[in-house]
């Protein structure tokens, strides 16, 4: 069977797309309206209600450029995401990410803020559909962090909030976890039927019936399903037809009703060359060929799962191919035909290698709920050490009303004294849980930045490297773990830690940061104190800020030396961009990212010197170069010894 080239698949599906609405409907009328509407300087919406039934992406680019003339911020951002959505349609999903990410460039300002909400969730949707977990998540989590504060928020809000929930229920169903998936799919569910957004409902229950029948819940899928055709049957959509009927046809065959299946199916194939998504026909293909190899119709199935199979190698399907190939092996291994079985079981296999390695999926999953546990468990025992102390600060408050009563009624030198001693004692008191509290913020600051870093190599399925660096992260929380219930370790464990945090936060570059640990022959580290996680916020500061937006190479370097007059000096040096331009960046970035660790480190090397009769001091100077650039940032902590 001759199969067309993907670039030419594509090709006639666009132009077929393109000739659908144009044919109909003159450039010349959307050049007039165009011309027309940016003179009364509208809405996003108001774009979107005007052209959302053109599809020729010559005319959308046309209205890019015109909005870029006359400074239009709704009609660029618009015309982006429009050209993602028609490259979506052809599934160009890379394009489609670009198109995105230059409306989300561009949708600056609190006006855009609805628009930035949308790219945000199209952004997600989009990211899923190429594998790209670890992007997906990020983008639909931030459209629930940017409305998590939204008091009264509007209809289109509200709809984003559901497309968020809707899209993180699609990341874990991708993964397998179902239950977690059908959760999120809930969520959206009240959010669309407050708005009563129709589509979304049907949509929805249609998702939640496909992960019901994974769980082989078979009744309660179909009473999905059944929910999701009724909501259809006003919105009249050729594709959330086509996923319930395939759906519901899929149950029945499980339940060993696969004559009910067909006649589900056949409809679907009498108008087949109705439907322009791309992903519909293999799909139906595909479905039909799998019922008729349950009724044991070899030939009609062959024909329809190669017919499936070659829709679906040329759009880039690849679960589709997965499933095809599976199938077709089955087939020929029932008609003894073991040469030609073995021939689609292998490129069933191939299929299933190029779709993301769920075991190493599953490894990020674990990963982000442990750290979400962990996470929460530190809050609780915030929350608890300050309930703690607001009641050590009321009994103090009540005694010290006692005292003072009885002080000037007795005039008395000696309960004046006893009053004293219990306001010193209880004042210590709640400076050492204040010191508890803040090695408590510390932990999850330091715990969830090294996750990240580890994540990279997991999602890209470089299964030797995860394995590597998640024995290098379990020794890094376990040491972290020690560390924080102590409020001084060694100098020599805490540059074991330190290293280790540059072992994984060395990830996302490659390695290309050279880290180096000089100490002068009158240290010895493995008898002088400091505070417990003490390097690496200055670490991350130097990464984060200092060398992320560097080219070249990379360096950090930490010098110890021990001073005269009772106090080491560390020395925590890189070659960076510097702070000036550091900030500048900063201010340039879309999502800004705020670090306290810094602040909470001084707080903590405040506490700790209040034990010695040295105090500490903390300098940050920017470096430069014989030629007055800019050479990096070095910071210089002096910590007591007596």
């Amino acid at each position: 069977m001759l199969r067309l080239p993907k670039i030419l698949f594509l090709l006639l599906i666009y132009l077929s797309a393109a000739h659908g609405v144009s044919g109909q409907q003159d450039p010349r009328d959307f050049n007039a309206l165009s011309d027309s509407i940016i003179e009364e300087n509208p809405t996003y919406e108001a774009f979107e209600k005007t052209f959302r039934d053109y599809r020729d992406t010559l005319l959308f680019r046309e209205l890019i450029e015109k909005s870029k003339k006359d400074s239009l911020l709704s009609g660029l951002t618009y015309g982006y995401n429009r050209m993602a959505a028609l490259s979506s349609d052809i599934t160009e999903y890379n394009q489609a990410i670009l198109y995105n990410t230059k409306a989300l460039q561009a949708a600056t300002g609190e006006e855009a803020y609805g628009v930035r909400l949308i790219t945000l969730n199209s952004l997600g949707s989009l990211s899923l559909r190429i594998d790209s977990i670890k992007n997906a998540l990020d983008y639909h989590q931030e459209v629930i962090n940017l409305t998590a504060s939204e008091s009264e928020p509007s209809r289109q809000v509200i709809l984003e909030m559901g497309k968020a929930n809707y899209g993180i229920g699609n990341i874990y169903s991708s993964i397998g976890q179902y239950e977690l998936a059908i959760n999120y799919y809930q969520s959206a569910l009240e959010y669309y039927e407050e708005i009563e957004f129709y589509e979304g409902l049907g949509f929805t229950n249609n998702k939640i019936g496909e992960n019901l029948e994974a769980l082989s819940k078979l009744d309660e899928a179909l009473e999905y399903y059944d929910i999701s055709a009724e909501i259809n049957k006003n919105l009249n959509s050729k594709r959330l037809q086509v996923l319930n009927n395939t759906g519901i046809a899929h149950v029945l065959v499980h339940k060993g009703e696969a004559a009910k299946s067909k006649n589900l199916l056949l409809p679907l194939l009498d108008k087949i060359e109705g439907f322009s998504d791309d992903e519909l026909i293999p799909l139906i293909y595909i479905q039909y060929g799998w019922v008729e190899l349950n009724l044991k119709n070899y030939q009609t199935a062959e024909f329809y799962l190669s017919k499936g199979l070659e829709l679906a190698e040329n759009g880039n399907l690849t679960a589709y191919v997965y499933d095809a190939n599976t199938w077709l092996h089955d087939l020929w291994e029932e008609r003894g035909n073991l040469e030609r079985s073995l021939l689609h079981y292998k490129e069933a296999q191939q299929a299933r290698n190029k779709i993301s390695n769920n075991r190493t999926l599953r490894y990020v999953y674990d990963a982000v709920s442990r750290s979400e546990k962990e996470k929460r468990n530190i809050q609780m025992e915030i929350l608890a050490k300050q309930n703690e102390i607001f009641g050590m600060q009321l009994r103090r408050n009540r005694t010290t009303l006692l005292i003072g009563v009885l002080f000037l009624i007795l005039f008395s030198l000696i309960l004046h004294v006893v009053y004293r001693q219990n306001k010193l004692t209880n004042e210590k008191k709640v400076m050492a849980l204040e010191q508890s509290r803040l090695r408590s913020q510390m932990n999850p600051h330091f715990l969830f930045n090294s996750l990240n870093s580890i994540k990279l190599y997991i999602i890209n399925n470089e299964k030797k490297k995860a394995v590597y660096y998640l024995n290098k992260f379990s020794k890094l929380v376990r040491k972290i773990l020690e560390a924080s219930t102590q409020k001084e370790i060694f100098l020599d464990e805490e540059l074991d830690t330190a290293t280790l945090y540059m072992n994984i936060e060395n990830i996302r570059f490659n390695n290309e940061i050279e880290y180096n640990v000089s100490i002068s022959e009158e240290v010895d580290p493995a008898h002088i104190k400091i505070p417990s996680l003490l390097l690496q916020p200055f670490l991350e500061n130097a990464i984060w800020h200092g060398l992320s937006s560097k080219v070249g190479d990379k360096k950090i370097e930490i010098h110890i030396n021990k001073l005269k007059k009772g106090s080491i000096a560390l020395t925590i040096r890189d070659n960076g961009v510097g702070r000036n331009a550091s900030q500048r960046l900063k201010n340039e970035r879309v999502v800004k990212r705020k670090s306290v660790g810094i602040d909470i480190t001084e707080e903590r090397l405040a506490n700790f010197a209040k034990d010695y009769q040295n105090s500490y001091e903390i300098a940050i100077n920017d470096l430069y170069g014989a030629d007055g650039a800019p050479a990096g940032t070095e910071v210089n902590l002096q910590i007591p010894l007596i």
